[in-house]
């Protein structure tokens, strides 16, 4: 498997006065006391109390001299992180970080933190220890991460390093920082591989007539078809008196958007369970499950500090730039919910999107969690600019109330739902606003944005 190397050889300053600890400042009050009590009292106890501060000054030197050839030691020590470069969201990643000590001079009582990620979960291993790193040897620390969709960044190593007594202390980062992208995990689609149309009575084909590869039946010729469609058999049967042509089936295909609006308030929730994490699967699968039956998928990516348009692709190459995409999904640096600019939103709508939309229809999915915000008029104005450029809008806005609740139960739960009321209708307020404007729009729970999602699309090609 590939792996990530970064290698850094570290640099240290020399322990300086700073680094001093309580206990080397008190270590050093002492001796000046006893330097003290030694002049004012008599020879023979003078002698004793002289002898014990120049005991402690010699220490403190001694100690400060092991310090400074440890310094030397570090400023040789060679650093390598190795950690897979690719990687999927919940399985278990491994990260090994091998500390080399090319010098001949032992670094004792190093305390070692292996610094990752806050959005990880550790599984396995300890990021801190304090070991001894032998003169000439190298040493292995690994530990195993549950890691979460995106793009993230390991934080330099951080070391500290101590005397024997405890007199001096030194502590410093080490390497340099290094990302890693993990990928969406895949969600299952097995109750959409037919291509379906949703209506009352149940679930049908949506193939339409048309020149395909499947057969689909004959009827009578009208001028202007190909001859080479006749069904000479079913016309002999006239006498030649009138003539049938052949018909196939063919896929109806869709230019398919899917907007991502994952900005902070998205990213609110228990671990592995935000909005923003059931989107990005959701994504994945809608986009799996739209390439496998013709239709042409483009991504919109809009984060707190970034925003990102994939244009429309099909196939296999088309599936992997949006998961790549996916993998480069920023988590916000706070988790503090302000609300939405709608403004930035629609900035993105109006001024970026257009070049990617070919002249046909196109169906342009938003995700967002329509939380409060500026801009909302605006915002609405530009989605019905899109629509009165033949393109189908509608919106799918994730409940993150219910996201959060997923792990809750019993009482917690309970309080949960009734602290989360006012969130619910202040949320509804916006709906029922976008709906009055026209913009179709339609709330999802955690565990039905894919299905919801592939209704809807299937819906809209029933009638195209």
């Amino acid at each position: 498997m590939p792996k990530v190397k970064e290698e850094e050889t570290i640099r240290l300053k020399l322990p300086s006065l700073e680094q001093y600890t309580s206990r080397a400042y008190a270590t050093v009050s002492l001796a000046a006391l006893l330097f003290v009590l030694g002049i004012i009292f008599a020879r023979e106890e003078s002698a004793t109390l002289l002898s014990l501060s120049l005991f402690l000054l010699l220490l403190l030197t001694a100690s400060n001299i092991f310090m400074k050839a440890e310094a030397l030691a570090l400023r040789k020590l060679i650093v390598e992180r190795e950690a897979p470069e690719i990687a999927i969201e919940g399985r278990e990643l491994k990260v090994t970080t091998i500390i080399r000590n090319p010098t001949i001079i032992p670094l004792e009582y190093a305390e070692v933190v292996l610094n990752y990620p806050t959005t990880f979960k550790l599984a396995k291993g300890s990021p801190k220890t304090v070991l001894i790193i032998p003169p000439k040897s190298e040493i292995k620390l690994t530990y195993t991460l549950l890691p979460r969709i995106g793009v993230h960044t390991f934080p330099p190593l951080r070391i500290t390093i101590r005397d024997f007594f405890g007199f001096f202390r030194s502590t410093t980062n080490i390497g340099k920082p290094f990302q890693i992208k993990i990928y969406p995990k895949p969600v299952s689609i097995a109750g959409f591989r037919g291509s379906y149309s949703a209506k009352p009575a149940g679930l049908s084909r949506t193939k339409r007539k048309g020149y395909g590869i499947e057969f689909y039946g004959v009827r009578e010729y009208v001028p202007g078809d190909e001859y080479k469609w006749i069904e000479w058999k079913a016309s002999a049967r006239f006498g030649g008196q009138r003539f049938f042509v052949k018909e196939f089936e063919h896929e109806v295909s869709l230019n398919i958007f899917l907007i991502l609006d994952l900005r902070s308030p998205a990213f609110t929730g228990s671990w592995g369970n935000t909005a923003a994490e059931y989107v990005a699967r959701a994504a994945l699968a809608i986009a799996n499950y739209s390439l496998r039956k013709g239709d042409s998928v483009g991504l919109v990516y809009i984060g707190d500090r970034r925003s990102h348009i994939l244009p429309l692709e099909r196939g296999v190459r088309g599936l992997t730039s949006i998961t790549k995409e996916l993998a480069r999904i920023e988590w916000p640096k706070t988790h503090e919910v302000t609300g939405l600019n709608y403004t930035y939103l629609a900035n993105v709508l109006r001024k970026n999107l257009p070049r990617y939309l070919p002249r046909e229809r196109n169906v342009l999915v938003i995700f967002s969690t329509l939380h409060y915000g500026e801009g909302l008029e605006e915002f609405i104005d530009v989605l019905k600019e899109l629509q009165a450029r033949n393109n189908i809008v509608f919106m799918i806005v994730p409940m993150v109330e219910f996201f959060e609740a997923t792990t809750l139960k019993g009482v917690q739960a309970a309080i949960y739902r009734i602290r989360a009321v006012k969130a619910i209708e202040d949320k509804q307020k916006t709906i029922n606003t976008l709906l009055r404007s026209g913009i179709a729009t339609v709330t999802v729970g955690p565990h039905d944005i894919v299905d919801v999602a592939i209704r809807k699309l299937e819906t809209i090609r029933a009638v195209m």
